[in-house]
């Protein structure tokens, strides 16, 4: 009886769990991005809000609220210098925590990972460097030349689950799936 049980214990182990590293979905980029995106409105672009409500009071349509911020110099100036800081707190918020900790906030809720892209098969994943991440995060800026990323990057996820500047940066976004053998029902 001994002898069964410690056959039974060593069938019941660690082993009977497998990990898979896979390209993480469409629906999981796409609900880390929304989360990470609402975390920035609410701490980033929120302060920003009041400033641009004021260049734009009493303006009923979007020509008018162009015309507006366009008919003085200041306001122009005022709605770029604070679009530039915006743009500066995203890229940060993204690459800073991308190059830590390899996740963003919305990244972590859905359990995913940023990783270098090995060279070979045989070499194991590591975290990527900042400047590949500060490359990847390019896309993310609203300006001239970089807004014609923006479909680029939505067709690229669309036909090769990577977005293109992740691929220009070797870098790969992936989500961990544990499977337990013992659990499951297979």
């Amino acid at each position: 009886m001994k002898n069964l049980n410690k056959y039974l214990d060593a069938l019941i182990t660690p082993q009977m769990t497998k990990t898979f590293l896979l390209p993480a979905s469409i629906w999981k980029r796409a609900g880390a991005f929304i989360i990470d995106i609402a975390l920035l409105d609410l701490i980033v672009f929120s302060p920003f809000k009041a400033n641009f409500a004021s260049l734009i009071a009493g303006a009923d349509s979007y020509q008018k609220a162009f015309q507006m911020l366009t008919a003085s110099q200041e306001n122009l100036s005022s709605l770029m210098m604070a679009s530039f800081f915006i743009a500066i707190l995203t890229i940060s918020y993204f690459t800073i925590l991308e190059w830590k900790l390899g996740q963003t906030v919305g990244k972590i809720l859905f359990n995913l990972f940023l990783v270098q892209v090995p060279a070979n098969q045989d070499e194991k994943l590591s975290k990527p460097g900042f400047w590949q991440v500060f490359t990847s995060n390019l896309s993310l800026v609203p300006f001239f030349p970089f807004i014609f990323l923006w479909p680029v990057e939505i067709l690229s996820i669309l036909f090769t689950n990577n977005r293109f500047m992740e691929r220009v940066a070797k870098i790969q976004l992936i989500e961990i799936k544990i499977i337990d053998y013992y659990q499951s029902d297979v």
